[in-house]
């Protein structure tokens, strides 16, 4: 028996396709400025798709050998960070999600504070510079190893998954370590992807911490050096436009699609493994 459409999913329909445009819109808007021709965004006719078809915004981009060398350092800071900030945020979460744990709600109420209030941006230089992580990879993570939302949205989690497993586990023999790797993480497939995610984009798009603890120019991740190399092309190459090269406006939009090409490609992936991380965790009885 077919189901009979009704005013309701008209309606709904139309909400959700307008959200849809709204979303997605924006960033195609993007891409079509990027591949449009000096004449045609100057004349404001780029509205649904490129005109004047061309790359000279992207090829003056990867014209230079610094912007490999940046988007190596944003994967290599990005890997790493996103590592280590889920391995201590994992262990960090799990006493806090037993009931039974003694400083549970101390701690708690400690780590909720820092939501509200932080040491401030001088102290913490002072504290980086202090410990010697100055101008490397680490002063851009260990600072910031575990982030106290998602540290909250992961404990809430592992509350969630039932008490009996735990208990079981503990009959049959199993310590702490064995129970967290062997029934707490593989339930928690769907919770960690998504923080893991949340990481993944704070290391990648990060520019202000990169900006003041990295001093080395070659150890700059790829936000610093595009924002550079836009600084420069807008301002000390005043005649761009009037010489038919490129204006700074495809400059400016290709450079924000370079900069999230890598979580297009990847968030389809993602997504699905949301959803299999789900139908992993359910409780079966």
């Amino acid at each position: 028996m077919k189901r009979k459409i009704t005013v309701f999913d008209c309606v709904n329909f139309l909400i959700l396709l307008a959200v849809l445009f709204i979303t997605i819109y924006p960033l195609w808007y993007v891409l079509c400025i990027s591949l449009s021709s000096t004449e045609m965004i100057n004349s404001g006719t780029v509205t649904l798709y490129p005109k004047g078809f061309n790359f000279a915004a992207y090829k003056q981009i990867f014209g230079t050998s610094k912007i490999l060398r940046a988007y190596s350092n944003s994967v290599v800071y990005t890997a790493i960070g996103t590592l280590c900030c889920m391995a201590m945020t994992i262990v960090f979460v799990y006493p806090l999600s037993r009931k039974n744990f003694v400083l549970r709600k101390p701690i708690t109420v400690l780590i909720t504070i820092t939501l509200y209030f932080t040491g401030g941006l001088i102290p913490t230089f002072l504290v980086v510079q202090g410990t010697g992580l100055l101008d490397s990879m680490w002063s851009l993570i260990i600072p910031n190893i575990i982030w106290t939302f998602d540290a909250i949205l992961l404990r809430n989690f592992f509350e969630g998954v039932p008490a009996e497993l735990h208990e079981a586990a503990i009959i049959d023999g199993a310590n702490e370590l064995k129970i967290l790797t062997k029934i707490y993480i593989p339930l928690s497939t769907s919770a960690l992807a998504t923080i893991a995610l949340f990481y993944a984009m704070g290391q990648w798009n990060s520019y202000l911490l990169p900006s003041i603890y990295i001093t080395s120019y070659e150890k700059l991740p790829l936000p610093v050096i595009l924002r550079d190399m836009l600084m420069e092309d807008t301002n000390s190459n005043p005649n761009s436009i009037a010489s038919g090269q490129i204006t700074p406006e495809a400059l400016k939009n290709a450079t924000m699609f370079v900069s999230i090409l890598p979580f297009l490609i990847f968030y389809p992936y993602l997504q699905k493994y949301f959803v299999k991380g789900l139908t992993m965790g359910a409780v079966k009885g």
